[in-house]
């Protein structure tokens, strides 16, 4: 791991401030120069490299990620996937300022949706009306050289973040990068008992992090992903969706937006989406029904 940035006094979880900490779990470990280089052209801010060696497979994503909490010092902590780079310099002092700007502000995203449903449990479950990205992925290489139609070409991630929705307030955000203010780790954390894989981490870290701030996916950072999957991992990610929805079936479905603007978006929609809005009524009636804790 790389030591504080040079003049700034790394005084604790969050004490540094404007520091930002850059937590990665690492699959290769030689990737770390290559990252630490790139950092530091567009980062922008004073920052540390918190890197978490995951070459022999020994941590799930949120075992590393606490890993990488309890290792940061920085008063935002930014959790970035390895195979990611960022296309505009300036990207974490834009973060910097966006935390000391707004003391609400509990996470920042660059894909994520408003709404979370038993029938919808992942960000993009309702892409047309209620979900957003600033992502470019790369699909395919010489070792995964085909995923469905793409053979190596860069293609945004379903639709960009419109003009209307610049900032747009979220419940949930993709993990490909997330931001968190560091003080937020007194009382949230990644859950390694439920989630030793690698999906639903995202999910769940932002159902704990609305309870008390406020979510939020930004145009102003701007990165590309070289995505690549196994079949397998279908496998896996649904059994996470599984624990997701067992852990918060209590709390379920959950909204940034008041519903009636979800009731309206979904009832003109396509026929999909108009089911779909059968199945949130469904959920929502049965919310109100249960007892108040």
């Amino acid at each position: 791991m790389d030591g504080p940035a040079q003049g700034v006094e790394a005084t604790g979880l969050g004490g540094a401030p404007g520091l930002l900490s850059v937590v990665v779990c690492l699959r290769e470990p030689g990737r770390g120069v290559r990252l630490r280089r790139h950092y530091a052209r567009t980062a922008g801010c004073a920052h540390e490299c918190v890197f978490v060696d995951n070459g022999a497979h020994q941590y799930g994503l949120c075992a590393a990620y606490n890993e990488g909490v309890r290792r940061a010092r920085g008063e935002v902590i930014a959790f970035v996937h390895d195979d990611v780079r960022f296309l505009e310099s300036g990207w974490g002092a834009r973060l910097l300022s966006m935390f000391a700007d707004d003391e609400t502000l509990g996470l920042v995203g660059v894909a994520g949706g408003q709404v979370l449903a038993r029938v919808a449990p992942w960000w993009p479950g309702l892409w047309d009306s209620f979900a957003v990205s600033r992502v470019f992925h790369e699909y395919g290489s010489r070792r995964f050289p085909r995923i469905g139609r793409f053979r190596r070409r860069w293609v945004a991630f379903r639709n960009p973040i419109p003009e209307e929705r610049l900032r747009m307030e979220a419940v949930t955000v993709d993990g490909v990068f997330m931001a968190v203010r560091a003080s937020l780790f007194d009382h949230v954390r990644f859950d390694d008992v439920t989630f030793t894989g690698f999906h639903m981490y995202d999910a769940d870290l932002c159902m704990q992090v609305r309870r008390t701030h406020r979510i939020l996916v930004v145009p102003d950072l701007f990165l590309k992903h070289h995505y690549r999957t196994k079949p397998a991992a279908m496998v896996l990610f649904r059994r996470d969706i599984r624990r997701f929805l067992d852990k918060y079936r209590d709390e379920l479905p959950v909204a940034s937006v008041p519903w009636d603007v979800v009731r309206a978006k979904l009832s003109t929609g396509s026929e999909n989406e108009r089911l779909m809005l059968r199945h949130i009524e469904s959920e929502l009636a049965e919310k109100a029904s249960r007892p108040s804790s």
